[in-house]
């Protein structure tokens, strides 16, 4: 939406429809590893609202309406300023090819890490070992690096709720821990 009240609107609009929040808050998280293959996010400031709707999913059956109606909707409204208001530009390009996951986002390049995520097709101690190497690396740059690296891992752990991870989820993680280099 062109602006935050006719975002909120949306929202309401499925609310009021009866769309379950758990499944509201899940349509947020994948609009959100949508818009983390679309635009570059140095600040990393994409990842509160995908690791916020994992967290929402789980609060959907405790929380009261109230309560969750404005956590849905100030999720929503950080997702929407993220694409309006945030200056983060498009990614474009192809960046240099890169031999492996961990290589690519170690690297900084998002587009190859994307590229990599998608093609691999791996059970999920697959996905925990072809990562370990890069959140390692992530980590050991310093403090806002390694709280970066395991808020990612935690949202791709819920995310992926003990089974086989998606691609998109694990692409979408690999972008934001390649854009903090």
């Amino acid at each position: 939406a062109p602006t935050a009240q006719e975002a909120y609107h949306l929202l309401a609009d499925h609310l009021i429809g009866g769309l379950d929040g758990g499944t509201l808050a899940r349509i947020l998280g994948s609009l959100t590893v949508q818009i983390v293959d679309q635009r570059h996010d140095a600040e990393g400031l994409l990842l509160f609202p995908l690791a916020g709707a994992s967290a929402a999913e789980r609060l959907a059956a405790i929380c009261p309406a109230d309560s969750y109606t404005t956590l849905l909707s100030q999720l929503a409204h950080h997702i929407w300023w993220c694409v309006n208001c945030a200056d983060m530009p498009r990614r474009t390009g192809d960046d240099q090819p890169t031999h492996d996951l961990a290589e690519a986002i170690l690297a900084g390049n998002a587009v190859s890490a994307r590229k990599h995520a998608r093609s691999l097709n791996l059970d999920e101690a697959g996905w925990w070992t072809t990562l370990t190497p890069a959140i390692r690396g992530i980590a050991a740059r310093g403090q806002a690096h390694w709280q970066r690296a395991v808020i990612a891992t935690w949202t791709l752990s819920v995310r992926s709720r003990n089974r086989v991870v998606a691609p998109d989820d694990v692409s979408a993680i690999a972008a934001i821990l390649a854009d903090s280099h």
